[in-house]
Formats: C-alpha cells, structure tokens, sequence
C-alpha cells in the first residue's frame, strides 16, 4: 500500500484561481505556497500536489527497470572507450514520457494478483503520472553511474594481468555501489599499508562509498520532494535500481575483459582501437601512486612534493574570506556566487576527461545559465531543462549510432581535433625526476 505524502501547513486546497495552474480541485488537487529562498527552484518546481496520483505502478516497474538495465549497461560498455559517452537519466526522461502515455492507452484494466500473498495490482491505474515519470528517472539515474567494484576488477584483470575469482568479482561490485572520490582514505590507508596498491583502492573505494552512497541518495529524496513523491516510494526504487546496475555493470564488465584482447593496453591494442580506457587507467594509476609508491615516497619526507599537503588547509582556509566579503559587501552581489569548493573540484575530471568537453560544457552553460537566464527569464524556466536533456539524448544517441554503424566491425573514426586523446600534449607522459631517460622524451637533470 502507498503511503501519502504529507502536505505540511503551507498547503492549502486550491480554491481560487485553478485555471493558472490547469488543475481542478474537485479531484484532489492541491497547492503549496511557492516561497523557495532560491529563485531558480521557484521558477521550475511545479506548486500543486495530487496525493491521490498513482506511484509505483506496473507501468513504473517496467519502465524504470528497463531504462536502469539500458543505462548500466551502456555506461559500463562506452566507459572503456578512448571517447567515454555518458547516457544520462535525462534521455529515460524524453523517451519514457510518450511510452508511458502508449501504455496508459493500451494496457488493459486489469487486477493481477501474486500467487500465495494478499498483494494485487493493476496493469492500469488510469492516466500516466507524472509521479510515475520522475521514479522511473530514478531508475535511470541508479543506472547511470557505475560501481567503484567494476574499476578493482578491470585495473586487477586489465592492468596487473592478476586472477580474480567470479563469485567474488561479483560480491565487490554488490557491495561497492556509489560514486565520489575522497583523497583523504587515498592517502590514510597509503600511510597504514605502504605497497599494497589493491588493498589501497579497495580501502579507498569503501572508504567513500558511505559519503557518495549518502549524497546521491538525499539528492534523489529531494527531488522526491519537489515532486511530493512519497519517501517509500523512492527508497523502494533507489534500492531496486541499485541492485539492478551492480549486476548488469558487472556483467557488461567481465564480458569485455574476456572477450577484448588486450584492453586497456595502448601498446598492444591495433592502431585506432577505441579500448584503451583513460578512466581505468587514472584509477590505475591512483594505484601505484597513492598504494604502490605510497604517500611517504610520493609527499612525505622521502619524496619530492611535501609541499602539496599545504593545500589541504589552503583548501579549508580559502572559503572563509571569500564568505566574509559576500556578508561585508552586500552590493557586490556577484561575490556570493564565489564558491571555492566547486571551482577547486569542477577540474577534477580532466583525466580522463579532455579540454573539448569542458570549453563546450562551458560555452553552452555560461550563456544558458547567465545571458538566457537574466534577459529570458520565462523562456529559461520552461525549455531550459528540456533542451538540456535534448543535447544529452542527441549526443548519446549519436554515440551509439556512429558506434554500430561504422565502428562496431570496421573500427573507422573521425579524425578532428577535439577527439584527439592526448589534448596535443605529447610530454605529458613524459618522467619528470632527474636523469630518467624515455624515448622521445627529455633528460631532466
């Protein structure tokens, strides 16, 4: 039984004025008072509520775990490319929302009830909602990311041509859900068990999956209550979701592994291979630096880079006064949008990610969110979400088209410069401590 979400005080029947929302009281609509403190969440969260809007239908359950199955499986598959595409639960939004209304038209009204229990549903609870749109979002966005477990497993398979045994692959990635990166358990666990690479980034990957576990979760249940879905309901579809993309990503996972010979390794892949992996080679070498080497050897007394740990209380210090000038200097208002902790972390993903994607991340997002925004208010609050999902879907189904149509069997690319691997930078590869010698490379001394 669903259980219905509160309306709290600020909710009031709608008794004037419905027409502005296009919604009729006498069926159970409801409004909250719209009085968000951020503009942007008043501008796009709709105010009315309908308790009596089915939630977790047969309609949800078939969307949602297929569009989670899709997600898991696509990320994990194009995350190993040189080119990584990243299908995002935006696109399960645009292509659910008509699928779900041909369902709505055409499945029968019909009771099914499970065998041996009191527990019945129907195949068509009536029209399709749009609280059964954003679950089966959640879904989608369970599916979207995948598990720190598939990483250990591909770094221990693909880059240190170890063993590991099925069933406990399978387990590592059941029980590594969750995404984030925390350098702190890098670095504690490196000073606890120096050369143990994979005990490091398994410490590592347990170590952050409470924070990334916890995060991601408060943000689905915020949307939930944007959208005054009840809790139950999404914890329901979170925990479902996240049992579905650990098993599929792994699954996608171990095929490759066994199926592509010598992935991961540039050298000896054939010339133009997209399965080279920049992402597993950045947790790779997170490996060596942080587990192998360790962090004595790399910023402690025996190495050369001591001087980095300043930055842990430049990075807890630097908030501070940037807060106080924001309070001290009300008229500036552009100070409070000074937020040193996104600017410091917003290039975290330059490896693997390349400098195309952030100038057009860039581009696109400063004119939107800026110019649109400020002279084109009202346009901004109703199509800018939906082009944002367009772009996402128009990539993403470019990605996988262009792959099955010219790369699957025949491996031909596009040559331009924004897919070009190495951002035109060839010394970057290059050993920086003194009088090692490498082909092509210079002899620091």
């Amino acid at each position: 039984m669903e259980e219905e979400p509160s309306t709290g005080a600020a909710a009031q029947q709608l008794s004037s004025n419905p027409l502005k929302y296009g919604v009729d009281p006498s069926e159970g609509w409801q409004i909250e008072e719209n009085d968000h403190p951020i503009e942007e969440v008043r501008l796009t969260v709709n105010p009315t509520d309908n308790p009596n809007l089915p939630v977790l239908t047969f309609r949800t359950w078939l969307l949602g775990v297929s569009s989670c199955v899709l997600l898991s499986f696509t990320n994990t598959f194009f995350g190993y490319r040189t080119n990584q595409l990243g299908v995002g639960s935006v696109c399960i939004q645009i292509i659910s929302l008509p699928i779900g209304r041909f369902l709505a038209a055409s499945l029968p009204e019909k009771n099914i009830r499970l065998p041996f229990t009191k527990w019945s549903f129907s195949l068509n609870p009536g029209p399709f909602s749009i609280k059964e749109h954003c679950l089966i979002s959640i879904f989608a966005g369970t599916g979207a990311g995948s598990p720190w477990g598939v990483a250990i497993v591909t770094i221990v398979h693909a880059f240190y041509h170890r063993g590991i045994n099925l069933m406990a692959a399978f387990l590592l990635v059941q029980t590594t859900q969750g995404n984030g990166i925390n350098v702190i358990t890098e670095y504690i666990i490196g000073l606890i068990l120096p050369g143990k690479p994979l005990a490091n980034v398994a410490f590592k990957t347990y170590g952050t999956i409470s924070m990334g576990s916890a995060l991601y979760l408060l943000s689905d249940l915020n949307l939930g209550h944007y959208m005054k879905i009840p809790p139950k309901a999404m914890f329901i579809s979170q925990l479902a979701g996240t049992i579905i993309n650990s098993t599929i990503s792994f699954a996608a996972a171990w095929l490759l592994l066994n199926s592509i010979t010598h992935i991961c390794d540039p050298n000896k892949l054939p010339p133009g291979s997209p399965w080279t992996c920049p992402g597993y080679d950045v947790f790779y070498n997170a490996s060596i630096i942080w587990g192998l080497v360790g962090p004595m050897r790399m910023f402690g007394k025996l190495g050369h880079y001591s001087a980095l740990n300043l930055l842990f209380l430049v990075g807890i210090v630097l908030p501070i006064p940037f807060w106080f000038l924001s309070k001290a200097f009300p008229r500036y208002k552009w100070l409070k949008y000074i937020h040193i902790p996104l600017l410091l972390s917003g290039g975290s993903g330059v490896p693997p990610i390349h400098a195309v994607n952030y100038t057009m991340w860039g581009a696109v997002g400063i004119f939107f969110n800026c110019y649109i925004y400020k002279r084109h208010k009202n346009w901004w609050a109703r199509h800018t979400y939906v082009m944002s999902a367009a772009l996402d879907a128009g990539v993403a189904f470019m990605g996988v088209l262009i792959f099955f149509a010219v790369q699957l069997n025949k491996n031909i690319g596009i040559n331009w410069w924004g897919g070009v691997a190495n951002d035109y930078c060839p010394l970057a590869s290059c050993p920086t401590a003194p009088g090692v010698m490498v082909e092509g490379c210079p002899i620091i001394k």
